[in-house]
């Protein structure tokens, strides 16, 4: 397949540029774009199974393609060569949703080409947002770790320029992105490696193309991040691989993606940059973007060219690959800049304004050994450590200190050297001349200089404390950090965050003592507004919480209970205390399960007398029912509990239906009680009853007649209380003998029968706003 771009100089296949004005400058050759008709019989597609885009039936011969991705990651993503691709069936794109999300739908081929690759698109970074060291160090991680989204974003770009063959791997590529950013990096080399096979381009070209890219959308993303990192390419460069190096360290970030090792440093005109990393595929890629960060950030012109090292960096790292990267700059001297000598005077040591003794005194850290590392001279502060054994004897730099950092390097001139644009961290070996023996394994930290004109390394640093205990606990003084070393005010700021912190932690934990306290208040609020609840209706126990007057209530229609045991008297007259007690607790914590489940407000125990009432504190229009089978439940828990002497319990209930006055009643134990004539009648029809018998007013036997299921034994007009107003001649009490729900076999129990209605009616579930059953 003939490549449908062509370069004006190099052999292999053409690529587009990179953007729409861009041209190459390598060759004096610019990049012309060949187009090709949109019915070329070489046109890609993806095979995706059963492909939307193949034509029905049509065959298709597989040229490897995704192959190895398919099999490794997806079965979706292996690009085969049609011989004959229809261009009428638009390809499937991802598309927003006006719910949110995203959803893949057709649309026209050129709609798709102007579509972002990945959804929703990124926005390009706010140009006066302020430079925090969370942007930096988002920016410095982002570009050195080549996330899949910011390369993804790049190989869109470098796609988007292409002619119909390369737009339409485009567009295919648009499918599976949402998935390829999920990616590891062996499989986005993978991927890069089919998508150079398919083009028939240049690996080296299209990386390279890519890296310019890359550098854009990082640019576009961090752009004042990155360009605060050096005002040139060695300094950029020199940076990003210092904080990249303390990144590492940081526990909170964290990639899938491999972390390379990057050796920065300066021979003759040549910057240097050695290379580490576990991906033998971005080789030509790390070309490109030191190229476009020198064109787009330094508006410099560099050639980058690259070789393989055999031996990464000894054994000293676990990267298999190590790239060295020689870059020429431009030897154009920068007309904003002055020249050397405007800087320095001369170039001659001996010319120097300061002297040595000066020198050793406004830098008491550092000191300088030849290229066989030995030191011959040492500032003032080293001098009290050691004392001047180490320059009398020729010792060795590594006889004094030992190396921590850069990891791996040796205290040997060449390692040294490879390194100088590291931060050196030393500490202080025993030395059996020393002065000051508790400055052992106290540790220095600094930068080695490399002095060319005494072939000499100077290193000047500084001793690494946190505040005013490390200090003095090594026997130094504020006076042995100079004034000009940012040591002092490290040393002073630690005192004063320790303060800070100090301050801090007594109010967090003051702040956690209230916050104790709060919840222990709210444990017994808890308990309190728990317990309200049992004495009191909820509305009425919220309002008492409040601390509001509660005043005398009145209530239309109530249906009320009144029940006690028969010969009470004569079982507390052979019984013990405790035995009464006891079997009144068994019977009554019984009456009271009863009542949740149905939703009633027990009122009142006075002894054996048990006075529960319905449409009291909830309204409900089956009130009457409600209350009727929690007498037969009364009744039924009866039959299972025996006094003391082995008789079975029995008890009389009445039931009555009318309006009453409910309040609450007292400050220091209030009760929350009924009164009325209707409350005496109730009582009155539980006292005419019988033993084993419910007795019920005409009243409640009217409101349950209205629903089926009840049997009733009518009584004469006779038994009638006196207290109760009779409107006709025909008003009669009525014993309540059983209930059944026609859903329940007739003959099942009681319990059997009112479990079904509680469970047909839902009684929990079906109160309504207004508290209505």
């Amino acid at each position: 397949m003939s490549c449908p771009f062509r370069a004006g100089a190099g052999g292999g296949g053409g690529l587009p540029p990179t953007s729409a004005s861009e041209t190459d400058d390598r060759g004096g050759g610019c990049i012309r774009r060949m187009g090709r008709s949109r019915g070329s019989k070489d046109s890609l597609t993806w095979d995706m199974g059963p492909s939307m885009d193949s034509p029905p039936g049509g065959g298709s011969a597989s040229t490897g393609g995704l192959a190895s991705v398919q099999e490794r990651v997806s079965s979706y993503t292996k690009m085969t060569r049609s011989t004959s691709v229809p261009q009428t069936q638009a390809p499937t794109t991802v598309v927003r949703k006006t719910s949110g999300g995203y959803v893949r739908s057709r649309v026209a081929a050129d709609q798709v080409d102007e579509q972002p690759l990945l959804l929703p698109p990124r926005e390009p970074q706010d140009p006066n947002q302020h430079l925090s060291l969370q942007n930096l160090t988002e920016a410095v991680w982002s570009f050195i770790t080549i996330p899949a989204d910011n390369l993804l974003l790049a190989l869109d770009a470098l796609l988007r320029v292409g002619d119909q063959e390369w737009k339409a791997l485009r567009r295919k590529l648009c499918i599976v992105a949402e998935s390829v950013r999920d990616w590891d990096d062996w499989h986005l080399d993978d991927l890069l490696n089919t998508l150079i096979n398919q083009l028939e381009v240049s690996q080296e070209e299209f990386l390279s193309r890519l890296g310019h890219e890359y550098v854009r959308e990082c640019r576009r993303q961090y752009g004042k991040a990155l360009e605060s990192l050096g005002y040139n390419l060695e300094g950029f460069l020199t940076n990003l691989t210092g904080i990249c190096d303390i990144l590492k360290t940081n526990p909170n970030l964290t990639t899938k993606n491999d972390v390379p090792n990057l050796v920065c440093n300066r021979r003759s005109n040549t910057v240097i940059l050695n290379f580490y990393t576990n991906r033998e595929t971005i080789r030509h890629f790390v070309g490109g973007v030191i190229e476009g960060v020198g064109k787009q950030i330094f508006n410099k012109t560099v050639s980058v060219t690259n070789e393989l090292l055999e031996t990464p960096n000894g054994n000293r790292t676990s990267h298999r690959w190590c790239f060295r990267y020689s870059i020429h700059e431009s030897l154009a001297q920068d007309p904003s800049l002055p020249g050397l000598g405007e800087y320095h005077g001369s170039r001659h040591a001996k010319e120097s304004k300061i002297g040595m003794v000066t020198f050793c005194k406004a830098f008491p850290w550092h000191f300088v050994c030849n290229k066989e590392m030995i030191i011959t001279q040492m500032g003032s502060g080293l001098l009290q450590v050691f004392g001047p054994g180490p320059m009398k004897t020729g010792e060795e730099v590594s006889t004094c200190f030992s190396l921590l950092s850069p990891e791996g390097t040796a205290l040997t001139y060449d390692s040294v050297i490879e390194r100088i644009n590291a931060a050196f961290i030393l500490s202080i070996k025993d030395y059996k001349g020393a002065r000051r023996p508790k400055l052992k394994n106290m540790e220095l930290k600094g930068q080695m200089v490399s002095c060319e004109e005494s072939d000499s390394l100077l290193f000047i640093g500084s001793p690494s404390l946190d505040g005013l205990t490390g200090l003095t606990s090594r026997g130094l003084f504020l006076s042995d950090i100079p004034i000009h070393d940012a040591t002092r005010d490290v040393i002073l700021v630690g005192e004063q965050a320790r303060a800070q912190d100090g301050l801090k932690r007594r109010l967090a934990n003051l702040k956690h003592s209230i916050e104790d306290a709060n919840n222990a208040v709210d444990q017994e609020r808890e308990k309190n507004i728990s317990l309200l609840h049992l004495i009191f209706p909820p509305d009425i126990a919220k309002r008492l919480w409040l601390g509001e007057v509660i005043e005398a209530q009145k209530h239309e229609e109530v249906t009320m209970l009144f029940s006690d045991i028969v010969g009470f008297t004569s079982i507390c007259s052979t019984a013990t205390p405790l035995m009464v007690i006891n079997m009144l607790q068994t019977l009554y914590t019984k009456f009271d399960e009863t009542c949740g489940q149905l939703d009633i407000y027990k009122v009142e125990t006075i002894g054996d007398a048990y006075c529960v009432a319905g449409n009291l504190h909830r309204r409900s229009k089956l009130h009457a029912q409600l209350v009727a089978w929690m007498a037969l439940s009364m009744m039924e828990s009866c039959k299972s509990h025996t006094a003391h002497d082995g008789r079975q319990i029995q008890m009389r209930i009445g039931l009555h239906t009318g309006p009453v006055l409910a309040g609450v009643v007292g400050t220091v134990m209030p009760r929350y009680c009924m009164f009325g004539a209707n409350v005496t009648v109730a009582n009155q029809f539980e006292s005419t009853s019988e033993p084993l018998r419910i007795n019920i007013s005409p009243t409640t036997h009217r409101l349950l007649k209205e629903s089926e299921g009840w049997s009733f034994t009518l009584r004469n007009h006779d038994c009638l209380p006196k207290g109760f107003i009779s409107s006709s001649p025909s008003d009669c009490p009525a014993f309540l003998d059983h209930y059944k729900h026609p859903s329940v076999i007739p003959s099942f129990g009681v319990t059997e029968h009112i479990g079904a209605a509680i469970a047909h009616l839902n009684i929990k579930e079906n109160i309504d706003l207004n508290g209505t059953v």
